[in-house]
């Protein structure tokens, strides 16, 4: 019998994923989602049309959805709620003592938030290269094929627990693969993000742009240098490596892509810059690093979210 996952999070990657994993998948929305708003009775969803967008072809698929407090004893649950959204969305979710929890979002931190709310469950993050968005709230465009890896903080070798869950979410689209060394894949993903997303933000343009102005190209690369002297204090980068050409050869692959957290700022929401710059120079002030570029950054995106 093929695992059934409940998805908490219903934007572009959770839907996606909902997708993917379909019929074996069930979107778990939030009471306060534009989706919940066509049902007359909240209590009962019906199955929902989601229209899905690939190199232009569409196919229109019905994903069964429902209240998260309506589900009980959930025993895997893939998370991909926004990073600042996820404590108020795990209140109403009831567990079953053997769940397994991934965690597949950007940002580092709520794998504590995890262990803290569900001590019993298995946790374990996740970390992908698709790229989606939505059109509207029932319309997901796959903008991007990448990779998904998962793995367990801290590391561990592929246990045979984690080769099961790989084959667990496997799908017809791609075949998930077993990182045993996850931390690191996630602390260069958070420095691809701490790079790149809010600085689309302060210079108000697509990823591209980064590179060519001379202000936000110094800016870049003085970040660069703050972020390298944390990696290499973690042994992920040696002390002739640096995270900024890998850097800018994300921002020349994604060059007319707007960062998530630009889209954010574009639609005045909340960023999830707490869970990117802030978890960096919180984590660096524990280690006696001194960040503060990084730290300049994190203080003008609060500003700017101030304005709102």
């Amino acid at each position: 019998m093929s695992t059934h996952w409940y998805i908490l999070g219903a934007g572009a990657i959770g839907c996606l994923w909902a997708k993917w994993l379909s019929p074996n998948a069930t979107l778990l929305l939030s009471p306060e989602s534009n989706l919940i708003k066509q049902f007359q009775n909240p209590e009962k969803i019906n199955p929902i049309v989601f229209s899905f967008e690939y190199q232009q072809q569409s196919e229109e698929i019905s994903l069964p959805c429902a209240l998260p407090q309506s589900i009980k004893n959930i025993e895997n649950l893939l998370i991909c709620t926004k990073a600042h959204q996820t404590e108020a969305a795990l209140k109403p979710l009831s567990l079953s003592s053997s769940a397994r929890i991934v965690l597949l979002q950007n940002g580092m931190g709520n794998q504590r938030l995890l262990e803290k709310h569900f001590p019993q469950a298995k946790v374990f993050c996740a970390s992908t290269t698709h790229g989606a968005f939505r059109k509207n709230s029932q319309h997901i465009v796959h903008a991007g094929l990448g990779e998904t890896y998962i793995g367990s903080i801290p590391d561990s070798s592929c246990s045979v627990e984690l080769e099961k869950l790989t084959t667990d979410l496997d799908n017809p689209f791609e075949k998930i693969k077993a990182d045993p060394q996850m931390e690191k894949r996630l602390w260069m993903k958070l420095a691809i993000n701490c790079a790149i997303n809010p600085l689309t933000v302060i210079h108000q343009c697509q990823n591209g742009k980064l590179i060519e102005a001379e202000e936000s190209r110094r800016q870049l690369k003085i970040i660069c240098e703050e972020l390298d002297s944390m990696l290499r204090a973690k042994s992920f980068l040696s002390s002739q490596e640096s995270c900024y050409p890998v850097i800018v050869q994300v921002i020349r692959d994604t060059a007319s892509n707007y960062s998530s957290m630009y889209q954010d700022f574009l639609n005045k929401r909340p960023s999830e810059i707490d869970f990117i710059q802030g978890f960096f120079c919180e984590e660096a002030r524990k280690l006696h690093i001194k960040t503060p570029e990084n730290l300049e950054v994190l203080n003008s995106i609060k500003k700017i979210e101030a304005s709102y």
